[in-house]
């Protein structure tokens, strides 16, 4: 059965101060006691880019107890590439319920993130990575973590799909009309969500994105009729955004987010395979960052292959395609000690394949 994959509720930074918290707890467990029409797989809290004054090591403690008394996801720490408190973050990145993101809009940001990241790795290892986007635009409106940030300073909802095998039925079912009337339905539900804490209504990121044996690789494959990642495979990407397109404009649900295909590797068995069997490069995963939001996503890198030099030429790769694309552009690399071809495993994820850069 088709699942929400995240109810996402949009706060803003006054929820983080101590003496609101309790009224944070008593909204959301408000929002949880709304009956679902599908199963709801994740409940998440996202903040807005967090203000000068706060220190981010002290949201971070407070995040992570919001995280733990409720069983949700919080991402509290969103900072500009240019905020000088971006070492704080890299530390703060060791509250493990805490996800973050950093904002890139100059080349000169793109240097900072790549230390970050590395800092990141240097103090905590490889799952914190799993936890910061690095984001390449401007601050996105989602649902998805880790780049989730409440860029309208009120409280909202919004839900994201876990639907891969929907998205199969319609290409080769033709079942765009049922697939409309359930997104509708979970419309209407987050739509009773937002008015059991008097929050507003931000919309739904039809994005597809997958979890693992619910796979998008698997779909694109179908459609091109050869593994990923061979010719073909970007023509399917564009028709999977087409159909993503055409399904907004026949449910007529209000969308925000991304709303395109996204590509996690350590989220997608074909894809763990693929990068495994040593055919997915990161390369190619940059490559289709030209066609979809998340190309460059999960994948874990040796950092025998890639230092900071090249760690920065990567990203300066992505931040050329989302000055050239005009839009958003999502990337979280991870930095693993294993060797290129190793697995890495991960506690949320499983293992991850080790990918060579070329």
């Amino acid at each position: 059965m088709m699942k929400i994959r995240a109810v996402t509720a949009f706060f803003n930074n006054k929820f983080l101060a101590e003496e609101h918290c309790n009224d944070l707890l008593e909204k959301m467990e408000k929002a949880m006691k709304v009956k679902a029409p599908r199963p709801v797989w994740t409940w998440r809290i996202s903040f807005p880019p967090l203000p000068k004054e706060c220190d981010p090591i002290k949201i971070a403690e407070i995040g992570s107890r919001i995280a733990e008394d409720l069983d949700v996801l919080v991402a509290p720490l969103h900072l500009d590439s240019s905020d000088a408190r971006l070492p704080k973050l890299a530390e703060a990145m060791g509250y493990p319920e805490v996800f973050s993101s950093i904002r890139v809009k100059s080349i000169e940001g793109v240097v900072r993130a790549a230390n970050v990241i590395y800092d990141v790795f240097s103090l905590h290892g490889e799952e914190a990575l799993t936890r910061l986007a690095v984001i390449f635009g401007e601050w996105p409106l989602t649902p998805y973590f880790p780049a989730s940030v409440n860029t309208r300073g009120k409280i909202g909802v919004g839900g994201a799909l876990l639907y891969p095998n929907e998205i199969d039925d319609v290409l080769w079912k033709n079942s765009l009309n049922n697939l409309s009337n359930i997104v509708k339905e979970i419309e209407e539900y987050l739509v009773k969500v937002s008015d059991a804490i008097n929050a507003d209504y931000y919309g739904i990121d039809l994005s597809i994105s997958p979890w693992m044996e619910e796979s998008v690789a698997k779909i694109i494959e179908k459609m091109c009729g050869e593994k990923l990642p061979n010719p073909g495979s970007m023509y399917a990407i564009f028709t999977l955004n087409n159909i993503i397109n055409m399904l907004a404009r026949k449910s007529n649900i209000k969308i925000t987010g991304f709303n395109e295909v996204m590509l996690p590797l350590g989220e997608d068995d074909v894809l763990k395979e693929r990068g495994l069997e040593g055919k997915i490069k990161l390369n190619h995963l940059i490559s289709y960052s030209s066609i979809c939001v998340a190309g460059l996503d999960m994948a874990a890198v040796s950092i025998n292959e890639v230092d900071l030099r090249k760690l920065v030429n990567i990203l300066q790769d992505v931040y050329a395609i989302s000055m050239l694309r005009g839009k958003n552009i999502g990337v979280r690399i991870i930095l693993s000690s294993a060797n290129v071809g190793d697995k890495v495993f991960f506690e949320r994820f499983g293992w991850i394949p080790v990918i060579a850069c070329a």
